[in-house]
């Protein structure tokens, strides 16, 4: 009858052990399910497959470790050391996964989809008019010249992207990224069709950044669990936060005001009504 080697027994042992090990393990199936809500199919499933991965290998280690061709037992316990610590390296770098950067390439793409300009600058057929004066194109243009090692993916100028010549104050819209916290287009309104683009490691960071600045009109966050959602729209200091929108039509019913040096006290809503108001504290002491 054919008998397997030792060390190769010992693989396969390894590796089924650890594909059945990794199916019912509780924090795993946790983790599967909660990435799959947040990001999708894809995103889950290769989270699934990492971890059945992480088990295959150290169950593939183990039972290599201590198949019987390792006869001394400072060899045993050397292999148990190093299974243990390269797991626990795999486990770290997994808590301390960082958000990984898309490539330009995607930001290419949107960019293709952004709305060129039309003319005549008005009209039905506009889809990006222009800015409101030749001052105002001058200093969107001028913040993008100053912009030192930021990356200018699309736009960027003033030539109209149908070539018809540049019968307006257009600015083409532009994407920027390599950009800074304290950039001065990040710091600063630019009040042009003008988005900068910046890598985050976590939320946190990512809320710090946005109040970073000194101005706090509106905000929008863009996720698919409400829970982070909701702890965003809270922790950011602006005066409107829109969730997987933006610029959604301003309703008289609600308040609209910023925070910071976008303003104080707000126009709409009834607490409009307190701009209107003046206040007096009467204090009488009663015998």
């Amino acid at each position: 009858m054919f008998e397997l080697p030792p060390i190769v027994l010992a693989a396969l042992t390894g590796f089924f052990s650890g594909f059945l090990l990794s199916i019912p393990v509780g924090p795993i199936n946790l983790t599967i399910m909660n990435e799959g809500a947040r990001r999708g199919f894809y995103w889950a499933f290769m989270i699934g497959m990492g971890a059945t991965a992480m088990e295959v290998i150290y169950c593939f280690m183990a039972f290599t470790g201590f198949a019987s061709f390792f006869t001394r037992p400072y060899i045993k316990a050397a292999m148990e050391l190093f299974t243990f610590v390269f797991m626990l390296y795999l486990g770290v770098k997994f808590l301390m996964a960082k958000s990984v950067e898309r490539s330009p390439v995607h930001f290419g793409v949107r960019a293709e989809k952004f709305c060129p300009h039309r003319l005549p600058a008005d009209g039905d057929d506009v889809e990006m008019g222009p800015v409101i004066s030749q001052d105002q194109q001058q200093r969107i243009l001028g913040f993008l010249e100053r912009a030192g090692g930021a990356t200018v993916l699309t736009g960027g100028d003033s030539a109209l992207s149908n070539g018809s010549g540049s019968s307006g104050y257009f600015v083409n819209p532009t994407i920027v990224t390599d950009v800074k916290q304290d950039d001065e287009i990040v710091q600063n309104e630019v009040f042009g069709p003008v988005i900068t683009v910046q890598k985050f490691a976590d939320d946190n960071q990512a809320i710090e950044w946005a109040n970073g600045v000194r101005y706090g009109l509106a905000a929008s966050v863009w996720t698919r669990d409400v829970g982070r959602a909701l702890n965003a729209a809270k922790r950011l200091q602006f005066g409107t936060v829109w969730v997987n929108d933006h610029l959604v039509p301003i309703t008289s019913e609600m308040p609209h005001g910023g925070y910071k040096s976008s303003g104080y006290g707000k126009d709409m809503s009834i607490y409009s009504m307190e701009e209107y108001t003046q206040l007096k504290h009467v204090a009488m002491k009663i015998d």
